[in-house]
């Protein structure tokens, strides 16, 4: 660590080659078209470090992160059948696409929500245009699903520590699923 870092948060050692993103926000926190749209035109200027391979359609998955779309989820949840909690969340699983460990997955999935005081709601598939994909892509496709989730009680009493409740909070999403993977 340098003097210089020492006084700071940077540290050289926290680079890497071939990464790079662009941060785009509204400190005001009002939706705008515009940031959707500038924050696209950035994503495609990453293609200079190799973002798509040789097909010239085959990206390596970066992307968008934005707000949560609670009005969104809700209206899609409810067109998949599903009944969304005051409190809900939805996840993006990438799914083996042989249909028995992709149903070992989601069970895996179901039951560390379910140990973590959650319940699950339900999936839905999630719409994908397979033309747009490379070739590349094409070879490894998964199939993509969302889990919705939600908290019908509370998952922590005043009692338990912040630490505690949040660690249960984020138990789904730290869930291995080597048992899921098909065999090498």
């Amino acid at each position: 660590m340098t003097e210089k870092s020492a006084k700071t948060l940077y540290d050289p050692s926290f680079d890497r080659d071939s990464s790079g993103f662009g941060l785009i926000a509204n400190i005001d926190d009002q939706a705008s078209h515009w940031i959707i749209e500038t924050a696209i035109t950035a994503l495609k200027r990453l293609t200079h470090r190799g973002a798509v391979a040789a097909d010239g359609k085959t990206g390596d998955g970066c992307g968008l992160l934005i707000k949560f779309p609670e009005a969104f989820l809700r209206a899609i949840a409810a067109e998949a059948g599903l009944k969304t909690a005051e409190r809900f969340a939805a996840g993006t699983v990438f799914l083996n696409t042989d249909p028995g460990i992709a149903k070992k997955t989601r069970n895996a999935i179901d039951a560390a929500i379910r140990d973590s005081g959650m319940e699950v709601a339900g999936w839905r598939e999630v719409p994908t245009d397979q033309s747009v994909c490379g070739e590349l892509a094409l070879q490894t496709l998964p199939r993509i699903e969302q889990v919705v989730r939600q908290r019908t009680a509370p998952v922590c009493s005043e009692a338990r520590s912040i630490a505690a409740c949040s660690s249960r909070a984020a138990a789904p999403e730290t869930v291995s699923m080597t048992s899921t993977r098909p065999p090498t």
